[in-house]
C-alpha cells in the first residue's frame, strides 16, 4: 500500500511540474509564438495571476491524466478513481468561477452601451451578443464533467468491495 501512495504522489508531483513548465513556456516569453503575455502581467509579480494559471493547468492536466488512468484500468482501483473525482470536482469549481466571473464582465460591459443606438456593423454582426461566443460551450463541457463524476462515483461504489479484499 505505501509503494501505491508513493506511486500517487509521483504522478501529482509530476502532473505539477508539468503545468509549471507549461505557465513558464507558454506565459513568460519563453515560446516562439505564442505571445499571451501581452494581455495580462502574467510574469508573477503581485498583479499577476500566475499562481491562478499553474493551478488551473494543474487542475486541468490531473484531470486528463486521471481520466485516462481510469480508463486504461477500467476504473477498479480506487485511489485512481477517487482522485479522478477530487480533481473532477476542482475542475467544476474552477469552471463555474471562471464561467462567472466571464458573466459578471460581461453585463458590466454591456452596462456601459446600453445607450448605445448606432446600428451594428462589422465581423460579428448580431449584435453584443456574440461575446458570449467564446463561453458558449460551456455548459456541455460542464455537463460532461458531470457525467464522468456520476459514473466515477458508481463506480468506486461497485468496486470498494472488492478493494477492501485485496
Amino acid at each position: 500500500m505505501k509503494k501505491a501512495i508513493f506511486i500517487e504522489i509521483v504522478w501529482l508531483a509530476g502532473l505539477f511540474v508539468l503545468a509549471f513548465f507549461v505557465y513558464e513556456w507558454i506565459f513568460t516569453n519563453k515560446a516562439l509564438d505564442i505571445n499571451a503575455h501581452d494581455t495580462y502581467n502574467a510574469d508573477g509579480s503581485i498583479y499577476s495571476p500566475g499562481l491562478q494559471i499553474v493551478f488551473a493547468l494543474f487542475i486541468t492536466a490531473g484531470f486528463i491524466a486521471y481520466l485516462v488512468r481510469a480508463i486504461v484500468f477500467k476504473f477498479k482501483t480506487v485511489r485512481i478513481t477517487i482522485l479522478l473525482i477530487v480533481f473532477n470536482g476542482l475542475l467544476l469549481i474552477y469552471l463555474e468561477r471562471l464561467y462567472q466571473t466571464e458573466l459578471n464582465f460581461f453585463v458590466s460591459v454591456f452596462a456601459e452601451k446600453i445607450n448605445n443606438d448606432a446600428p451594428v456593423k462589422g465581423l460579428f454582426y448580431g449584435g453584443d451578443t456574440s461575446v458570449f461566443y467564446a463561453i458558449r460551450y460551456l455548459s456541455w463541457v460542464k455537463a460532461f464533467l458531470t457525467l464522468t463524476l456520476a459514473f466515477a462515483s458508481f463506480m468506486i461504489g461497485r468496486n470498494w468491495r472488492k478493494a477492501e479484499l485485496e
